[in-house]
């Protein structure tokens, strides 16, 4: 019976999963990303995101980074259709957008004095992020929002 006992209590408990952290800010609507390869020697490959969310709670929204690509980069939070703030007052229901590009760092070739553009730094993405992306954000109840499904649209090929 006591090892009947141990057996039921070890069964039990290898039994159960670990809870999924579900994010109690927001709840995302949509997620594209679209990548834009420059047609300019030395232009760099950008890869710009628009997320659409979907408050859950109010509260003061501060923007941190993103992560996508083992890439890390500053997203902005859009007050209307031309500018963007680090910190937004957020009602519950209130539908925001976040956008965010990433950049690969680029080289002008030539001479001794060559112009190198900076990209975005690189950071290794979380495991659980493969194909999406990761918000981190200050203010919430959570600090980071992870997307694994994002759209992708069609690249864009300058001339």
């Amino acid at each position: 019976m006591r090892t009947l006992s141990i057996l039921l209590t070890a069964f039990l408990a290898l039994s159960f999963k670990p809870v999924k952290v579900k994010n109690k800010d927001f709840q995302v609507i949509s997620a594209t990303k679209q990548t834009i390869y420059g047609g300019v020697a030395g232009s760099p490959v950008t890869t710009s995101f628009v997320i659409r969310l979907k408050a859950l709670r109010s509260f003061t929204l501060t923007a941190d980074s993103l992560f996508s690509d083992n890439k890390a980069d500053r997203f902005g939070i859009m007050k209307d259709s031309f500018n963007q703030v680090d910190v937004m007052k957020v009602k519950k229901g209130q539908t925001i957008d976040i956008v965010a590009s990433i950049k690969t760092a680029t080289e002008m070739g030539g001479s001794d004095y060559q112009l190198k553009i900076p990209g975005s730094p690189d950071s290794i993405t979380p495991k659980e992020v493969a194909e999406g992306v990761m918000l981190r954000y200050y203010g919430g109840k959570n600090k980071c929002l992870i997307i694994k499904t994002v759209t992708k649209k069609q690249d864009i090929f300058m001339p």
